[in-house]
């Protein structure tokens, strides 16, 4: 690295600023190997389910980054100082006491040079985190506009939304609004958490939160209760015609509000009961193919035998009210259109749609098997999803098929490229895994157990590991063994190794 380490290559507002989408451009600082995390998924975690520093710690990282803060003011070389360190702690925690530290000191009129000059110049995440939450104590109202281009990408909409809100006065719905519209990842997790807070008398914002604002890359869980509250779903439901725009909306947040997850769910949601019955009502008089997703759903739900309905009895979900529902459902899912439709969505380009088919296809009696293997043979044959979907369903002369077709379509002598220290080594070794995952004593397969042994994927060599641990190696395996005992790079592959040679 430099002395100007902000020069490691180009800035990341320039990135943002040549973009023009789809999908969310690489930034500089990723690396081409290894786990990576999704755009904004690490502050995402950190803010939703991880404690925050210890005291100690935080009071000395805090203490040593408002002196780098402060001495960036006018030196070139103490910015440098100040970049590293965003290179290397966590800057998320370090926001708000910073900012807090800032104002107390009376150094918050004095920071915009070093923020823009962060924003102007990092190539590095943590430094441009940094420079866009300075903003929220030196900005001006002009600084608006690039926050907006770095708030497009998830990665940075939190810091972009926090510092803006800062900036636009008493009511920043309609930039968060607007921010929203731009981002479908944890970005739009942040910003509708905040939206719910300014729906209240806002009308056209509350049906937005119904028909786009739950919708999202990560997990519709995380804002199904934040939009059934704030968007008042009961109340709309209750209307005579929410429009399909709504329905379609209800039907996600609600499907997500059965599942359950990492955030407020069914049981927190008071008007449940009363929107499942009334969304149904909907569905009832004129129900799309789509939205039977969410019929399937909430008859699994109902009829789920291991949950303990007492607990929610309180909330009105009692014996009989539940068995009227469930008939419901099943009537409505055993109407004779569905089965015709289901088969249609599975040839569609949609993916999205063939997933939903796919899904509901076992709760309206259809088997897609067939169209399923005829897709791997004809045009997927590197879709993971599709192994892995053909080997859930099926028996073993199915399954039987499934190995002989990947054995003749997986470009298995060049996937034995030797042991690597990586995670992700491509489609066609991801379709490996879901091969050896599945993979049984009748199922058996010495190539692609060997080809296994010697991805460079490690959680593919582990696999074909967990397969020999219950089946014995053929000739290939056996080969691949002994060449991977000298190049195993993951000391515990290794050692498993080790073990099924004494064995």
């Amino acid at each position: 690295m430099s002395n100007e380490p902000w020069a490691d290559g180009p800035s990341i507002l320039s990135v943002l600023e040549s973009w023009e989408g789809p999908g969310e451009p690489p930034l500089p600082d990723e690396q081409a190997d290894g786990l990576r995390w999704a755009a904004g998924a690490q502050d995402g975690v950190l803010s939703h389910h991880t404690a925050a520093l210890d005291e100690g710690k935080e009071a000395d990282l805090v203490y040593r980054a408002v002196e780098l803060v402060r001495g960036s003011v006018d030196s070139e070389q103490a910015r440098a100082e100040l970049y590293r360190f965003c290179m290397d702690e966590p800057v998320l925690a370090l926001v708000d006491p910073l900012l807090d530290e800032l104002r107390r000191r009376g150094l918050a009129n004095q920071v915009r040079p070093v923020a823009t000059f962060l924003i102007q110049k990092a190539s590095h995440r943590g430094p441009l985190k940094l420079g866009i939450s300075l903003l929220s104590v030196g900005g001006r109202l002009e600084d608006i506009g690039v926050l907006k281009k770095l708030a497009r990408h998830d990665e940075f909409t939190l810091y972009a939304a926090v510092a803006g809100a800062q900036l636009a006065g008493p009511d920043p719905t309609n930039l968060w609004w607007d921010m929203a519209r731009h981002v479908r990842g944890w970005g739009k997790i942040h910003l509708v958490e905040r939206l719910v807070d300014y729906a209240p008398g806002k009308p056209d914002l509350r049906r937005w939160l119904l028909e786009e604002g739950c919708d999202n890359s990560v997990m519709p869980e995380y804002l199904a209760y934040a939009c059934a509250t704030g968007g008042q779903l009961h109340r709309a439901l209750e209307q005579d015609n929410p429009g399909p725009r709504v329905l379609d909306g209800a039907c996600l947040i609600m499907g997500a509000l059965l599942e359950g997850g990492p955030a407020m769910d069914i049981d927190d949601y008071e008007e449940g009961l009363q929107a499942v019955s009334l969304l149904l009502g909907h569905l009832e008089q004129q129900a799309s193919f789509e939205q039977l997703t969410f019929v399937g759903e909430l008859e699994s739900w109902l009829s789920n035998r291991d949950t303990d309905w007492s607990l929610r009895e309180p909330l009105g979900w009692t014996p009989e009210r539940r068995q009227a529902l469930l008939e419901r459902c099943r009537r409505l899912l055993e109407r004779p259109q569905w089965p015709e439709q289901l088969r249609q969505a599975y040839q569609s380009d949609d993916f999205a749609l063939r997933h939903r088919a796919w899904t509901l296809a076992p709760r309206l009696g259809v088997d897609l098997w067939e169209e399923a293997f005829t897709r791997l043979q004809t045009q997927e044959s590197l879709d993971p999803f599709l192994y892995w979907g053909l080997l859930e369903r099926g028996d073993l002369a199915r399954h039987q098929r499934v190995y002989d077709q990947a054995e003749a379509a997986l470009p298995l002598s060049s996937m034995a490229l030797g042991p690597a220290e990586k995670y992700a080594a491509g489609l066609e070794h991801t379709c490996l895994e879901f091969l050896l995952q599945a993979m049984t004593a009748e199922t058996y397969r010495d190539r692609l157990v060997a080809t296994g042994l010697r991805s460079p994927g490690i959680r593919c060599r582990s696999l074909a590991v967990g397969v020999l641990e219950k089946t014995a190696p053929g000739p290939l395996a056996r080969v691949a063994m002994e060449q991977s005992l000298q190049d195993e790079v993951v000391l515990r592959v290794k050692e498993r190794l080790q073990a099924l040679r004494r064995d």
